[in-house]
């Protein structure tokens, strides 16, 4: 009997509407053991659709961590800049304090040389004081004899005048 390709459509719209016809047409068209490979075919593909879909999800949850790894490098780049910020203006700093620094040690020899001759005038001085001290002394016991001799002339001149 002839098949034409209306019949063709028509068998297809039938197929179509009947499930349980499509079952029954594909049991008698594909052997058995295709049937097999068809549904571990069916099941690897259920499967590698599972797989995909994590895979998307771990694609989608990396990309988000990427992105706050984006935010964290740029919060680190511009600490790292406070940073450098902060260490020319120490450098600064210690440059400055340096030459401070060598400064007082200029102003401290300077003081160690003054101190010097102050304690070589102070010895001096100690020096003449002795000799001011044992001045006095000797004009001290000068001056008694002084008064001695004075004491004796009065004596003398009271004398005189008596006689």
């Amino acid at each position: 009997m002839p098949f034409t390709i209306y019949e063709y459509h028509d068998l297809v719209n039938l197929l179509e509407e009947h499930a349980d016809w499509r079952m029954e047409l594909r049991r008698l068209l594909i052997p058995s053991e295709l049937m097999g490979d068809v549904r571990a075919l069916s099941t690897a593909q259920r499967q590698f659709d599972e797989r995909l879909t994590s895979l998307a999800e771990d694609i989608k949850a990396l990309a988000i961590a990427q992105v706050r790894t984006d935010q964290q490098i740029q919060e680190l780049i511009l600490a790292q800049r406070r940073t450098d910020e902060l260490l020319a203006s120490l450098a600064e700093n210690i440059k400055a304090l340096t030459i401070a620094q060598n400064r007082t040690d200029r102003q401290i020899q300077e003081l160690i040389l003054a101190q010097r001759r102050t304690d070589e005038r102070l010895e001096s001085f100690e020096k003449v004081q002795q000799r001011l001290v044992t001045d006095v002394e000797i004009l001290k016991t000068d001056v008694a004899v002084l008064k001695t001799d004075v004491a004796v002339l009065k004596t003398d001149v009271a004398v005189l005048k008596t006689d």
